[in-house]
């Protein structure tokens, strides 16, 4: 019982943090080119807690998703208050102020997984290399729980250091283990540095795992430490947050591509049972507070990457939109915008519904 009220709690605050840092990217770069704002909400729904600042109001809403800035002129049915009247309009602004207010919320998304990342390297106790230690055999798949080999049949050595999977350069640990899960479906290319030169593998089959219906590559080999040295750390700070962009840009083709089906995809539900049992089974506060934040990486990341996705209701079809208002060189119809982002939110709404039903009934 503890523990589902720690996990609420944490879950409801770590939601509310990176709504914060979303639409404070918003805020702050609205406050920047003059827009006038008239609220700054966290949440959705009824309003619980509210805040009248020296230029609008703050508040908190009952529903802990998502959040909003309520800008003038960001929508020209909505009524203005008689303290907000007089203020600059976001219509306004020239195109390029608006676009960059638009892509200020995924950026400090991005910007936050980066920073996060980088905090997580540096405190590190261990840093894995990519170039194969051990072909995992039958004894040590035993002691490991790891797949009995499989791809050292098709040539994978000792020593080779790996550095493409399928044409897609590795750089750290993370693209390898993620290129790597990705593999259940076909065989794949591995190129690897052996000897001082590149060997292409061709077709190199690795076990099949299957997790909540959804089928992954096993790595059925261990890796080699990588000394935790001035310069080694600054490697990884460097690739590891482009790792984590650019395969979380991938797993959302791949998800939107319906590779994984309904079942890869988790709503707050799905999210909140993930990190249920990362803090019910944590050996340690420091255990249990870094994968606490890596899965804060991945899910700032997602948000980011998510919101550029060009869908009205969304910041990337704001920025669509803007976009054609400044090739063209006026404003599209407001009710022809209006329409667009009524239908397109009507869909992500039902896709939450049916995604948090979803997460619901694996509850049980």
């Amino acid at each position: 019982m503890l523990n589902t009220l720690i996990t609420v709690v944490v879950t409801v605050l770590m939601l509310g943090f990176l709504v914060l840092i979303h639409e404070g990217g918003h805020y702050l770069v609205a406050r920047a080119c003059g827009v006038g704002i008239m609220e700054f909400a966290i949440g959705m729904g009824p309003v619980i807690y509210r805040k009248k600042g020296k230029y609008n109001d703050f508040t908190i809403r009952l529903l802990p998703i998502g959040g909003f800035v309520s800008m003038i002129g960001e929508d020209d049915q909505t009524e203005i208050p008689e303290e907000h009247q007089g203020k600059p309009s976001l219509n306004e602004k020239k195109v390029w102020q608006k676009m960059l207010i638009v892509l200020a919320g995924p950026v400090m998304n991005i910007i936050l997984g980066v920073l996060i990342t980088a905090g997580l390297v540096v405190g590190t106790d261990v840093i894995g290399s990519t170039t194969v230690a051990q072909l995992v055999d039958e004894e040590k798949s035993k002691e490991t729980g790891l797949p009995v080999n499989t791809s050292g049949q098709y040539g994978l050595q000792v020593n080779d250091k790996i550095i493409e999977i399928n044409g897609k350069n590795i750089y750290v640990y993370y693209d390898l283990a993620y290129y790597l899960s990705t593999a259940a479906h076909e065989p794949v290319d591995i190129t690897v540095e052996r000897d001082g030169k590149e060997v292409l593998l061709e077709d190199v089959c690795f076990p099949v795992e299957e997790m909540d219906g959804i089928k992954y590559g096993g790595m059925d080999f261990l890796v080699f430490r990588k000394a935790k040295t001035f310069g080694n750390v600054c490697y990884e700070v460097f690739w590891q947050p482009i790792s984590t962009v650019r395969t979380t840009v991938q797993g959302l083709i791949d998800t939107l591509m319906g590779r994984y089906g309904l079942a890869g995809v988790s709503g707050v539900v799905g999210m909140g049972e993930v990190m249920n049992e990362v803090i019910s089974t944590g050996e340690s506060f420091k255990q249990t507070a870094e994968q606490l934040l890596n899965i804060m990486v991945l899910i700032t990341m997602s948000l980011g990457i998510f919101n550029l996705i060009p869908l009205p209701a969304l910041d990337g079809g704001r920025l669509l939109i803007y976009a054609i208002e400044g090739i063209i060189g006026r404003r599209l119809p407001q009710k022809l915008v209006t329409v667009l982002i009524s239908v397109s939110m009507v869909l992500l709404l039902l896709l939450m519904a049916v995604v948090t039903f979803k997460d619901i009934i694996n509850l049980f």
